[in-house]
């Protein structure tokens, strides 16, 4: 709803641009079928000009100031669209607000279909004489003579032999001749949908006004006035006129007159014309302009539509109906970055039949977290959008500037065919998710990065089979270059017909991204309450019910406030040591107590533990 109301909005500051320039400088001007053929651009450019979106990435050389200038616009754009795309507005009024729009839209095209219908009884009852390519229907209603397409609505009292007749008849003629039907039809349609917009009606009037000017160049000779002063005067004023005709009275008459006229050709011509192509790239600057990587989750956009059309074509859905259930109070806002692994030449890995890789699955993964987030204080940016080219050093290097709070890389996992004594190959049986983060020598903040892990892994390690938290003696690159807390997430294997048939489905991918959030939403509110501190050698496992607590230690937070106290754990969560004597003695299944030396370089294997 608000990313529709702001894509409205930019429509009307790009009409209101682009009649702004032609009230200043093109308006009254004897280039009438420049001026017409500019209206039907703003009307068309309006609608399109906010669809576009490009991707603005700072240059190392050039203008400093136009180039900072650039970089405001882009930046304020791209935050605009990210700060819509996760605003979860539940005002009163919207449901009211959509339906007064609808409303009056359908008011309007009732007059549109009704203005058809009049014309078409009027047709029917009237006789019709052929003129060459025109058909006349005469009658005596009133305001007549008008003309719509290839009919001229002719009033029986002014005669046609007479040369006020004649000149009336061409005047019409012109109109035809034009097409300016067209160009009525087409601005009533557009007001349909862009009824909201006071300057298409505005260009509606001076629309009007322009095939009038048209029409009398062409039936009045050498600017005579006093001819096309008797030609108005012929008749009264109508008393009723047709929506979509162009009747032959229309005033305001004393611009026709001015413009009848006028003999002087406006100074700088075709400059004044020129000036439209520096204009319309300023309003394209301002209205499309977007910072590389960030990712507009649901803002209208050329680009977005494609990607919607192309993923409603493979049946995903994983772009509706997506929302974060559980959303954490949080103090400030919190900027975390999510990278889809590998895109562009660098595929990743592939399925069996080759037909979907790592870098697909991963950005489509990416995609779902950012559409699920409605938390205001989360800011959710993506390192790319789409099948681009990324070093790990770019994706680095952008978190760093990004100033994250929390990186996450997602991934998927592969296994080579098991290749028999025979010399046949079957499925790797190898499936589910692991979590990798730097290892202690090279990781920039190894204990955060283990908590963090550790929030995501509780978060998510429901979905699939989950093999748990490790590093890489070899380090992975990305996870020690960024500043911030860090991990990496496999979220399947690509190669287990299981686990690709779970990533490319639009529910679970749903599933995911909920998870990714309300794990990342735990550590931020953990962090902010300074709970985590250091870790607990003893950990009292205490369990009311047992069936939910076979994996206690694996499934539960291991740090706590201080290492000189136990850590009790009540049915997998973490409870203070005076609450533990509240608890009833004979609600207690089983008691566990556990000597362990929770150094965080151990925690190699924090999933479930069979």
């Amino acid at each position: 709803m608000l990313s529709t109301a702001y894509y409205f909005l930019q429509v009307v500051f790009c009409s209101a641009v682009m009649m702004g320039y032609y009230w200043l400088v093109l308006r009254d001007k004897k280039f009438h079928q420049y001026n017409r053929f500019y209206l039907i651009s703003v009307l068309i450019m309006s609608w399109i000009i906010p669809l576009i979106k490009i991707q603005w990435t700072k240059p190392v050389t050039g203008d400093a100031q136009v180039i900072n200038f650039l970089s405001i616009v882009a930046d304020n754009n791209a935050e605009i669209d990210a700060n819509l795309a996760k605003t979860n507005y539940q005002f009163t009024w919207e449901g009211f607000a959509v339906a007064a729009y609808f409303l009056i839209a359908a008011m309007m095209l009732g007059l549109l279909v009704i203005g058809l219908i009049r014309l078409y009884v009027l047709l029917k009852t009237h006789s019709c004489k052929n003129v060459g390519d025109v058909y006349l229907i005469l009658t005596q209603v009133k305001g007549t003579p008008f003309s719509f397409f290839r009919y001229i609505f002719w009033h029986e009292a002014i005669d046609l032999r007479s040369d006020a007749g004649q000149k009336m008849l061409e005047h019409e003629l012109t109109h035809v001749q034009q097409k300016h039907s067209i160009d009525k039809v087409l601005i009533q349609v557009v007001l349909v949908a862009g009824w909201f917009n006071p300057f298409f009606w505005m260009l509606k009037k001076e629309m009007e006004m322009i095939h009038e000017f048209i029409a009398d160049n062409k039936s009045v000779q050498n600017g005579d006035s006093a001819s096309l002063a008797q030609l108005l005067l012929t008749a009264a004023y109508p008393q009723q006129q047709f929506l979509l005709t162009t009747p032959f009275f229309f005033s305001p008459i004393k611009r026709r007159l001015q413009m009848i006229t006028n003999n002087k050709n406006p100074r700088f011509s075709y400059l004044r014309r020129l000036v439209i192509l520096p204009l319309i790239a300023i309003v394209v600057v301002l209205v499309a302009f977007r910072s590389k990587g960030i990712d507009h989750a649901k803002p209208l956009s050329v680009g977005s539509l494609m990607e919607t059309v192309a993923d409603k074509i493979k049946g995903d859905q994983s772009k509706t109906n997506l929302q974060l259930t559980r959303i954490f109070n949080l103090n400030k806002t919190y900027t975390v970055v999510i990278d889809a692994g590998h895109g562009g030449k660098d595929h990743g890995a592939l399925d069996a039949s080759a037909k979907n890789s790592e870098a697909q699955i991963s950005l489509l993964l990416a995609k779902a977290v950012k559409a699920a987030n409605t938390n205001k204080n989360l800011k959710i940016i993506l390192t790319r959008e789409s099948d681009i080219t990324n070093t790990v050093q770019e994706k680095a290097d952008f978190a760093n500037t990004q100033k994250a709070d929390l990186f996450i890389s997602l991934h998927c996992n592969n296994a080579e065919p098991i290749q028999h004594e025979n010399g046949n190959k079957t499925e790797n049986p190898a499936k589910g998710m692991v979590i990798y983060i730097a290892n202690k020598e090279k990781a920039v903040n190894y204990n955060a990065n283990a908590i963090f892990a550790n929030e995501l892994a509780n978060s998510i390690k429901d979905l699939n089979h989950f093999s748990g938290i490790k590093s890489r003696n070899q380090g992975i690159w990305v996870l020690q270059a960024v500043k911030c807390p860090s991990a990496l997430i496999e979220a399947g294997f690509i190669t287990n017909q299981e686990d690709l048939k779970l990533m490319l489905d639009a529910g679970y991918q749903k599933k995911f991204a909920t998870g990714i959030l309300e794990g990342v939403q735990s550590y931020l509110a953990s962090t902010e309450q300074n709970s985590y501190k250091t870790v607990g050698d003893t950990v009292i496992v205490v369990a009311l019910d047992t069936s939910k607590n076979k994996n206690i230690v694996a499934d539960t937070i291991i740090f706590h406030e201080s290492s000189k106290q136990p850590l009790i754990i009540v049915d997998g969560r973490v409870q203070p040591n005076a609450e533990i004597n509240k608890i009833n003695p004979k609600s207690i299944e089983k008691i566990e107590v556990l000597k362990m030396n929770l150094q965080l370089n151990c925690m190699v294997m924090l999933g479930r533990m069979e």
